[in-house]
């Protein structure tokens, strides 16, 4: 696991790369279904919310937020972990799947939420996997599009979708996340100016706890 030491272990939102160990092969629409069962299975033993992630054949991520008092470290071992066994079951293989090592990153700000979600939703395009992000359905770009599930399938074909459909609670991102700035499949700026927390101190939400401390004074979407 990533031996950084961390300012932050828990109730702030982390970006995480996850990587394939090279000797193993690509993962495929079968394996992504596990995987995203594998987060499902994660989040009830140690609670965390997932509002952004993007599934790719030699890696993933995701943007999480553990709560207290599960850390970002036992989150993505628990999730390594599940992952593997699933993986490896369909497989009929053994041994490690994930490289040991992960990378995470602490947002501070909500701009920096923005740019991450930009980048993690694009990094289908610039893997050369699609021509645009909302023709890879392993990622959670169509649900900031507000791309309805049934479109989601007819895109994906039906071999894909019966994969998709297995994975369909954590297709959907639960949590608090600062105002999307995707309208109906375009990227816009948010109705609500959501900015650095430091230089917007009348635009706190009061709507719960969770997201006024995850991202003080920004306007939020909440789905628990």
């Amino acid at each position: 696991m990533s031996k950084l030491r961390r300012p932050f272990l828990s109730g702030r939102y982390f970006f995480i790369t996850v990587r394939l160990l090279r000797r193993r092969g690509k993962l495929a629409d079968g394996d992504f279904a596990l995987l995203a069962l594998a987060f499902n299975r994660a989040r009830a033993l140690h609670p965390f919310f997932l509002t952004a992630w993007a599934f790719l054949p030699d890696h993933w991520h995701a943007l999480c937020a553990p709560q207290y008092p599960p850390t970002i470290s036992l989150v993505v071992k628990s999730l390594k972990q599940s992952s593997l066994t699933a993986i490896n079951r369909r497989r009929a293989a053994s041994g490690e799947l994930w490289q040991s090592r992960f990378f995470d990153r602490a947002l501070r700000t909500v701009k920096e939420y923005h740019e991450t979600v930009e980048y993690l939703h694009l990094n289908p395009v610039r893997s050369g996997l699609v021509a645009s992000p909302d023709l890879w359905p392993w990622s959670s770009f169509n649900e900031y599009a507000g791309i309805p599930a049934q479109e989601q399938h007819r895109r994906a074909g039906a071999e894909r979708s019966s994969a998709i459909r297995k994975a369909e609670r954590t297709l959907r991102p639960v949590g608090p996340w600062p105002e999307p700035r995707y309208r109906s499949g375009s990227r816009t700026e948010s109705s609500t100016k959501a900015t650095d927390p430091e230089s917007s101190p009348d635009a706190a939400s009061q709507d719960c706890h969770a997201c006024s401390s995850v991202f003080p004074n920004a306007s939020f979407h909440c789905k628990r």
